[in-house]
């Protein structure tokens, strides 16, 4: 499938991401499919793979075998992604998962549910200090926000240090 859409155009994707199945594999199953993606042609600097975990060992172990594979770039949800969760403590959960990683050349960008569901969201001021703290790794987040000023909001503020796509 990933031929097809690419002999279309398509050059880069994001495997596991947060629409469709991917939450349902485990992380010994994502593991494998992008082994044999990789196996079968497709370059590791055009995928992304997408984590969705509750377990901060977890998510730094797929993330560290990803990179193993050659594949740096990382799309990851918040932890209890449909439960209230602090502020603090989602920050806390990516700022340990960033400092559980020893490789200096991934990069993260934070999948945000925005007024869809407001549980494990980062506020802004947290997303600042990692991006201050981590400038080269947090490149970037996916705000599901449906309000634009939502999305323009997060661009303005954090300019040209932070990549923010949409997904609604």
């Amino acid at each position: 499938h990933l031929r097809n859409v690419s002999a279309r155009g398509a050059h880069r994707f994001v495997l596991f991401g947060h629409a469709g199945e991917g939450a349902s594999f485990s992380t010994e199953e994502k593991l494998a499919v992008l082994q044999a993606v990789l196996e079968h042609g497709m370059e590791p600097e055009n995928l992304m793979l997408g984590v969705q975990t509750s377990s901060l060992t977890e998510a730094a172990a797929i993330v560290k075998k990803a990179c193993a594979l050659q594949v740096r770039r990382f799309l990851v949800t918040p932890p209890a992604y449909y439960v209230n969760t602090s502020g603090s403590g989602v920050r806390d959960y990516f700022a340990h998962l960033l400092q559980s990683v020893p490789h200096t050349d991934w990069q993260l960008m934070i999948h945000q549910t925005g007024q869809m569901s407001k549980a494990g969201d980062l506020p802004d001021a947290s997303i600042a200090e990692l991006v201050q703290a981590y400038p080269e790794t947090l490149v970037g987040i996916v705000d599901q926000d449906p309000r634009v000023d939502h999305t323009l909001a997060l661009m303005r503020s954090f300019g040209k240090r932070l990549s923010v796509s949409t997904s609604h």
